[in-house]
């Protein structure tokens, strides 16, 4: 948690998706990870009564959509919501800010097919040689390009990508850290905690019970 200040006329609405459902969508995104870094640096732009309108519209829709128990395709027409709503968020950012560069360099785009395949295997693969090889990259390649563009290795973020999860699992599900240390595919639950601990500074347990 996080606590802020603000102005007595500031309002929000905010919408959390779980990791599960952004590994679903995050493969449907291919024209947006070069969007995300940009948004790093200009977080916020101005939108007009009608744009926001539009905006609350998909917010609404979503809001109504999960509360529906009994729809048969919830979770499906949830996550085409949330995907349609981040390609409106792209497109005011096209609109606003016309000096962002939606064309990519090799090594952009090198970084772009890196992230992708790490967000749909890294549960499993965490071997910078495993993605340089589907890349047909060598590992070298792969890091230095990968540094070169985010200022993080290969291997830095695989790690990230497993900490995350893994932080995500010990917090919101009731599956024991033995059956997470299973699901990430880690030997057994000691090489699973010593991992954890060398990332965190403390051991899934102790996490968990912050």
């Amino acid at each position: 948690m996080q606590s802020l200040e603000v102005s007595e006329d500031f309002s929000a609405l905010f919408i959390v998706v779980s990791r599960p459902i952004m590994d679903t969508i995050f493969p449907q995104m291919k024209d947006m990870l070069s969007f995300f870094f940009f948004l790093k640096d200009q977080p916020n732009i101005t939108v007009t009564n009608e744009e926001m309108h539009v905006l609350v519209e998909y917010y609404s829709m979503l809001f109504r959509k999960a509360a529906h128990a009994d729809n048969f395709y919830k979770k499906e027409i949830c996550q085409g919501i949330i995907l349609s709503l981040f390609y409106e968020f792209y497109n005011l950012y096209r609109h606003k800010t016309p000096h962002i560069d939606v064309t990519e360099n090799r090594k952009e785009e090198v970084f772009e097919q890196f992230l992708r395949v790490l967000s749909e295997t890294f549960r499993k693969e965490r071997s910078v040689n495993y993605y340089a090889n589907k890349l047909f990259l060598t590992s070298k390649h792969l890091s230095r390009v990968v540094k070169e563009i985010s200022g993080k290795t290969a291997g830095e973020w695989i790690d990230d990508f497993v900490i995350l999860e893994a932080k995500a699992l010990l917090r919101s599900s009731e599956k024991s850290i033995q059956e997470i240390s299973e699901a990430l595919h880690f030997a057994n639950q000691s090489f699973f905690g010593k991992y954890f601990k060398h990332h965190t500074g403390m051991s899934p347990k102790e996490y968990r019970r912050q």
